[in-house]
């Protein structure tokens, strides 16, 4: 019965260990997870900030070229005696910011769209979205913290627009929810 009693007890302190030691991974996994979401978020920040500050040069390029315009339509009424180099320089730089202005609001562009917006935005897609490793992670983390939808669901979907395309088994094609209302409908349904 000793014996017995002895065996239960080391099997029960290796049980404890292999479970401490699964603890520890699970946590340092959730600690790695939380990092990352911090991370991401603070990215986000990041680029909500630096979106902002090129809409403000965009917004400046704009104005500059509406100033060249209306310079150069008073230069042709009053007939302005500047030297040729200058108006030449002049209307050289002012095409040189219509391309530049077209080129970032994609006014200028092919069928797929050549702007500035497009290129960053093709190298998120890929760095993010063709990725399925970040993906999976992103669900397993989410999955592990069922917390997080009401969160999300509460203050994330107001402050930003979303796109969440569903499967549809009725439908050839899934469906996209982009309103705040379709989405929360369609999550609380879940």
């Amino acid at each position: 019965l000793a014996e017995v009693a002895e065996e239960s007890a080391r099997s029960e302190a290796a049980m404890i260990k292999e479970l401490s030691r699964l603890d520890a991974q699970r946590r340092a996994e959730r600690a790695e997870f939380e990092k990352r979401i911090q991370e991401w978020i603070a990215h986000d920040a990041n680029r909500k900030l630096e979106v902002e500050e090129y809409e403000r040069r965009i917004e400046s390029l704009v104005n500059t070229v509406r100033l060249m315009d209306t310079a150069r339509e008073d230069d042709l009424v009053h007939c302005n005696s500047s030297s040729s180099v200058d108006k030449e320089a002049e209307e050289e730089m002012h095409k040189d910011l219509i391309a530049y202005f077209s080129n970032l609001s994609g006014k200028n562009s092919n069928k797929r769209g050549n702007s500035l917006v497009s290129s960053i935005n093709d190298a998120f897609d890929f760095q993010f979205n063709a990725n399925p490793i970040v993906g999976d992670d992103l669900i397993d983390y989410y999955r592990s913290h069922s917390e997080l939808k009401e969160f999300t669901l509460k203050s994330e979907l107001p402050r930003m627009d979303y796109e969440v395309l569903v499967a549809d088994i009725n439908a050839k094609e899934g469906r996209k929810l982009v309103t705040p209302e379709e989405i929360r409908s369609y999550f609380d349904d879940a």
